[in-house]
């Protein structure tokens, strides 16, 4: 099977902490490009913004937005909507609606096997999310993989 084909969205601390190091080591993701307006990752395309990440990618299955909560749903968004899976890192949303608006774009993709992840650190889920996490984990057509 080959790995899943990943572009890091937000190269900062958690992005350098955690994400690329841990792609890096797993043989079932290819970091393949990656997202910022100040930082660079070398050995990969680099580029501005997620626009033009998924113009300028072909060969791109998922995008890891370790962006902060505001910017992170119109991204997320964009990338459901060009059918890539999507890893929302901690917290998933800026707003209960916000997460609610991503899983709908998710679910109506469904059938194409999209699917929206979110990040969850040290085992804790804010009370707020703890029912939209619930309902992701309940439905049959959305999966939902909680890692910390």
């Amino acid at each position: 099977m080959r790995p899943i084909r990943i572009a890091v969205v937000g190269v900062g601390k958690i992005a350098r902490d955690q994400h690329l190091p841990t792609i890096a080591v797993n043989p079932d993701f290819e970091l393949v490009a990656a997202v910022s307006r100040n930082a660079a990752v070398d050995g990969v395309p680099n580029f501005p913004d997620i626009d033009s990440l998924l113009e300028g990618v072909s060969e791109l299955d998922a995008v890891a937005l370790c962006v902060p909560p505001g910017p992170r749903h119109a991204m997320a968004l964009r990338a459901l909507d060009h059918g890539k899976h999507v890893l929302l890192e901690k917290p998933p949303g800026a707003t209960v609606s916000e997460l609610d608006d991503l899983i709908a774009e998710a679910a109506a993709s469904a059938q194409a096997d999209y699917v929206l992840m979110g990040a969850y650190g040290r085992g804790r889920l804010r009370e707020t999310f703890g029912g939209v996490t619930k309902r992701l984990l309940s439905s049959s057509k959305l999966p939902l993989i909680l890692g910390h």
